[in-house]
């Protein structure tokens, strides 16, 4: 029974996708009717059911509402998750990670320019500056982050504090150098890896140019009802590796909506993405944050989300020090916390949608960061949603990024190093020797299949399947229904197909994971075990707004 409820699923399926489809996404190319979707959390714990073409199901958990997040465990197979940590290993030009300058630092306070200043740091006006206003005061310095809990330390190391009373009046405010700020701060930086924003290491992966990122990238889009063109003109694939320490903390993925355009689309402004990034002219526009597990952690590693469903978000509780970003603190203070698990994705929103269905205001609940690896390793690929909220602006992009590409595969030009052809010409074997090998099998599992499929006429009964297309916000859904002896010939031609398909994925994977241990055999007695180069260098879907009440306009020092 269950074999001919996933082939009567996977018949059902190619209906689906078109209804969805024709309902969200139609005239993508001119604009027309391209929006952006949420996916309805409706409360912690709900679960829904995807269906893939091969039959395979997915089960979509909501996480927390505030901001929207999701997790689907088995995403990814086993095989998939070695298969990209490989690619990933095998590719040049890893570097250490990097965050991105905050706008402080952006709009010129550069290293040795700031000043410290008694009447800005006095913010309550009681000709006294405290440890709390001193933190906000000191100067910023990329991926450096200090926190209030360090500050009694730089105080009392140049003595400041006089008195002892942990307030500074003028005179003693007036004797802080800021040559000795910067200083301490970067030492700081250097021998405590707390005081480091983010720790790991990392390397870019082209989707385009892999066949199992390109698989990968389908199927998100098919769980999220992004728009393909949108998800097919992001970022790359962002892989990172943590060791034991590693973490990256609190923070935002994207940042406030302000006049700046976003920097993914400088190429409607004639400037190439090779040319250095201009964070004065550009901001980072990351609409969703797609983040795969490729790995099991022994200890540590958690993915924190500090105000998650945060019923008492305020902005003074993100800036309180510094204490919620600090995740090798205060890891465990985080409303909500997500343990790394092999194949596991985990997705939310870093914005919401306005009224017109296009990017709107950040979402402030969106905050989350790595905690530090106690045991173990840790590998994820992040994949962000890249979204210009000047809509225009976002279509003419995804022109230009379609016509690069078009080009380029019709000057037949592929830019790929020897180690990416290595594997590309890997999976072909994969494939081949999998047809070859087998066939035979497969066709007794067509075989088997098809007697499922024989049914007494007084078993007739209907299945309702979900279509995930809603189109009103109360919640009021279509189903369809199928009746399983109205099966025709021709469905019953495309049901084996699927299982040839089905059972074929299934073969690949087994082929890969027996390849993958053969590989690592080899790579062991080559003394190439694998690991990282030493370099330095739908009413599912929410089409309405929040209405929170909270201020939109929130700043945040730059370890948030």
């Amino acid at each position: 029974m269950l074999a001919m409820h996933l082939l009567l699923l996977s018949l059902l399926l190619p209906f689906v996708s078109s209804q969805i489809d024709t309902e969200y996404f139609s005239n993508e190319k001119t604009g027309e009717d391209l929006k952006l979707t949420i996916i309805d959390p409706i409360a912690v714990g709900h679960e829904r059911t995807f269906y893939l073409d091969t039959g395979r199901s997915l089960h979509l958990k909501t996480l927390a509402v505030h901001p929207p997040i999701f997790a689907i465990d088995d995403f990814l197979t086993e095989a998939e998750c070695d298969y990209i940590i490989n690619l990933a290993v095998n590719t040049p030009n890893w570097k250490e990670s990097a965050t991105i300058p905050n706008d402080e630092f952006t709009l010129g306070a550069k290293e040795g320019e700031h000043q410290f200043d008694f009447k800005t740091a006095d913010t309550n006006h009681d000709d006294l500056v405290d440890f709390m206003e001193l933190w906000v005061e000191m100067p910023p310095i990329q991926n450096c982050m200090i926190t209030i809990e360090d500050i009694p330390e730089f105080v009392q190391l140049h003595n400041y504090d006089v008195d002892g009373d942990e307030t500074l009046t003028k005179d003693e405010f007036d004797q802080i150098d800021v040559k000795l700020a910067y200083e301490w701060m970067i030492k700081k930086g250097e021998n405590n890896h707390r005081n480091v924003v983010r720790k790991s290491k990392q390397v870019w992966l082209h989707p385009e140019t892999d066949t199992v990122l390109s698989l990968l990238t389908e199927r998100i889009t098919s769980v999220t009802g992004i728009a393909k063109r949108i998800i097919d003109s992001s970022e790359e694939f962002q892989i990172v590796h943590y060791e034991i320490g590693g973490h990256y903390h609190a923070h935002y993925d994207s940042t406030l909506v302000d006049k700046r355009s976003c920097i993914h689309t400088r190429e409607v402004d004639g400037i190439d993405h090779d040319q250095p990034d201009d964070f004065t002219k550009y901001r980072i526009c990351r609409y969703a944050t797609i983040m795969y597990y490729l790995n099991d952690v022994d200890e540590g590693g958690d993915t924190a989300f500090p105000v998650a469903d945060n019923e008492t978000f305020s902005c003074e509780a993100l800036n309180s020090g510094g204490r919620i970003a600090d995740l090798s603190h205060h890891c465990k203070d985080a409303n909500l916390l997500v343990k790394p698990s092999k194949g596991k994705v985990v997705f939310w929103y870093n914005h919401e949608t306005s009224e017109d269905g296009w990017v709107g205001r950040q979402d402030p609940y969106s905050l989350h960061g790595g905690c530090d690896i106690v045991k173990g390793t840790k590998w994820i690929a992040n994949h962000w949603v890249t979204v210009d909220n000047d809509k225009e602006r976002q279509i003419r992009y995804m022109d230009i990024s379609e016509e690069k590409k078009k080009s380029k595969n019709t000057a037949g030009v592929t830019e790929e190093s020897t180690t990416n052809e290595e594997i590309n010409e890997h999976q072909h074997q994969i494939m081949t020797t999998n047809k070859q090998l087998e066939e035979k099998d497969i066709n007794e599992e067509i075989n088997q299949e098809k007697l499922v499929l024989q049914y007494p006429e007084q078993e007739k009964h209907k299945n309702i399947i979900e279509t995930g297309k809603n189109t009103q916000h109360n919640g009021n859904k279509q189903w369809l229904e199928v009746d399983e002896d109205d099966i025709s010939k021709n469905q019953q031609q495309h049901i084996e197909k699927h299982i040839i398909e089905e059972t074929s994925q299934d073969k690949l994977v087994q082929y890969q994971q027996r390849s993958f241990q053969q590989q690592e055999i080899h790579n062991s007695n080559q003394q190439q075990i694998i690991r990282i180069p030493n370099q330095d260098n739908q009413d599912m879907f929410r089409q309405q707004p929040y209405n929170d009440n909270y201020n939109a306009d929130i700043e945040t020092k730059e370890e948030l």
